[in-house]
């Protein structure tokens, strides 16, 4: 789930008001297409960290390993124990850096050749 059940909560949870806005946009008109772009983006930021981990392979440096061991068992506690969606979100956010350098390694090889 690309939204991290963000958007489901406020569908099952009760309200004090009257919904309107976001979450009109959000939960009914325009959920299909929030929720393709959401995908692309994890895919994006799946595949920048999944280079940053062949990075750190190649350069067998043991101590690059440690945010890449830190998310990868977290994930796996949370799905272990906590089976929900939303619990992986820290997680994540936690990929954005890594996301970041394997992604700028690709581009700078890229321009390289």
């Amino acid at each position: 789930d690309p939204t991290y059940e963000s958007v489901w909560i406020n569908q099952v949870q009760a309200s004090y008001g009257e919904k309107r806005g976001l979450y009109e946009f959000f939960c009914r008109e325009g959920k299909r297409g929030a929720n393709e772009i959401m995908n692309q983006y994890q895919q994006i930021i799946f595949l920048g960290t999944l280079l940053f981990s062949f990075t750190i392979l190649y350069n067998k440096d043991i101590r690059s390993c440690l945010p890449a061991i830190i998310i990868i068992g977290g994930i796996l506690y949370h799905l272990m124990f906590e089976a929900k969606s939303q619990y992986a979100l820290p997680y994540f956010i936690l990929m954005l850096p890594l996301a970041a350098y394997g992604l700028c390694g690709l581009f700078l090889e890229i321009s390289r050749r």
